[in-house]
């Protein structure tokens, strides 16, 4: 029998040292080194290219990149080796599309307390790592604690997530805090004080992920829901409790949501008023309204990204204003509007094909002409070009298909596991953290489609981890008393 002090408090401090671990080392080898090293390292230099663009102009700057003659994974390298010891000022092209909190935060520790790269990637992984203990934390006086264990070592050890941890353009650590709140202060006793403080923190934490960007907000928002959910129905509260609690969440979370916007277009004008590069960007929008003002483009990044009444106009005035030259890339155009005209169900089809689910299974590869098999198999078929879709279903490596596999059996099971259970409260909660990643893939679905190798990790929002969670309270039960689900006094 595990004693209660070893849970209270060698588990947690072993976990938090485990995940610092594999985030910002790969240290258990869950993925492929040489994927770990280099994985995004583009946005990376969003922050990177920022910072040093500061200093040498000695004043404002923001998110951005420098233009580079060739692009490739050895020039982001060389540029994070000569970044402590000074660059030469290059062309800047701002990125727009967010606030970039991260950016000021990541910023200030490069400039003013003179933290390396390393250094800050620690403070993003230690972060996420802070989070997962958390998790496990709130989640052990809830379910057993070997369930507890297997929700955070799912989120510790996945391959995706160990991708993004440390990254410090995503602060990963950020997409999972507003569902930690509610996971924390979601079960307390449902008076309007309470309402109000989970709401307060909830729009805090929801804040400062749209500060950091606007990436998978429904995901985020939606994870939020499922503890409150989760308590509402197990502690059997009343259908107009639980409507009114949801409610405060999500006017919380939309009013996170509008303030970031304000801020985000006060961040615009003001850089606007101060860069002629930034001008240029903003000139060059096709929305312009009648002030003047960033509105234009964030209506054109929510076009490229969500919907757009002209696919192909769209996609030009996006790849005119990223190739910050004046030139177009019709091959930019093109992937663009067939982004925007893509079937929803096969973009949601294409994400359950989930590679690399299990770690160590295979090495990582994101290649594109891997992660796009499953498209183009569905688009074969559906032009009813079937010798070509057996071409293309050929192409999977066979490691891939054994986790392809794994989460349809994932999934199998879950089922199976609700089906035993026959409870409509876990179909409930359980089917909000199913719907959390396919909402971004369908309201999103010209951004999912194009970054195919960044979505997956959606499935971890919360889906998988709750899923993992279910299967291992069906194996190893304990005896559910009456304080696990009353609310909290």
């Amino acid at each position: 029998m595990i004693r209660p002090g070893l849970i209270r408090y060698c588990l947690p401090m072993c976990l938090l040292v485990l995940s610092f671990c594999s985030f910002q080392f790969n240290l258990f080898k869950v993925t492929s080194q040489v994927q770990f090293d280099t994985f995004q390292l583009d946005s990376d230099a969003l922050i990177l290219d920022g910072i040093v663009h500061q200093r040498l102009v000695s004043g404002s700057s923001s998110l951005g990149h420098f233009r580079r003659a060739v692009a490739d994974t050895q020039a982001f390298l060389n540029d994070r080796a000569k970044m402590d010891r000074g660059q030469e000022e290059r062309p800047f092209q701002p990125y727009l599309s967010q606030f970039g909190l991260q950016y000021h935060i990541f910023g200030f520790l490069y400039l003013k307390c003179h933290l390396s790269i390393q250094q800050l990637e620690a403070v993003a992984s230690l972060l996420m790592s802070v989070i997962v203990m958390a998790y496990f934390i709130a989640l052990r006086h809830i379910v057993p604690t070997i369930a507890a264990l297997g929700f955070c070592l799912t989120i510790a050890l996945s391959p995706w997530t160990v991708y993004f941890a440390r990254n410090l353009f995503w602060v990963e650590g950020t997409w999972f805090l507003p569902c930690l709140v509610s996971l924390f202060f979601g079960n307390r006793r449902p008076t309007i004080a309470n309402h109000i403080v989970l709401s307060a923190l909830l729009f805090l934490a929801t804040f400062i992920k749209f500060l950091c960007g606007y990436d998978f907000i429904t995901t985020v928002c939606l994870a939020a829901l499922v503890p409150l959910v989760f308590y509402y129905t197990r502690n059997s509260y009343g259908a107009r409790m639980a409507a009114r609690q949801l409610g405060f969440a999500c006017m919380a979370m939309f009013l996170a949501f509008v303030c970031a916007i304000g801020f985000h277009l006060s961040f615009i004008n003001s850089y606007a008023s101060s860069s002629n590069d930034a001008a240029k960007v903003i000139g060059s929008a096709k929305r312009m309204d009648t002030n003047g003002n960033g509105l234009a483009v964030i209506f054109q990044i929510a076009e490229k990204r969500l919907y757009s009444r002209d696919p192909d106009k769209t996609a030009y005035n996006v790849c005119n204003n990223a190739s910050g030259d004046g030139t177009v890339d019709p091959a930019c155009v093109n992937v663009y509007a067939e982004s925007l005209k893509s079937n929803d169900l096969l973009v949601v089809a294409h994400y359950f094909a989930f590679p690399h689910l299990v770690p160590w299974v295979d090495l990582i590869s994101v290649k594109e002409s891997n992660q796009s098999v499953l498209w183009n198999v569905l688009s074969s078929i559906r032009k009813k070009r079937f010798s070509e879709a057996f071409h293309y279903a050929g192409q999977v490596h066979g490691s891939t298909l054994f986790s392809k596999i794994m989460f349809i059996t994932l999934n199998v099971f879950v089922a199976r596991a609700l089906y035993r259970r026959k409870k409509l409260s876990d179909l409930l909660w359980l089917g909000i953290a199913f719907a959390s990643p396919i909402s971004w893939y369908v309201i999103a679905k010209g951004y999912s489609q194009i970054h195919t190798y960044l979505c997956y990790v959606l499935w971890y929002l919360p889906y998988i981890p709750v899923a993992i969670t279910l299967l291992l309270c069906e194996h190893f039960p304990r005896e559910q008393t009456q304080s696990d689900f009353v609310p909290d006094e």
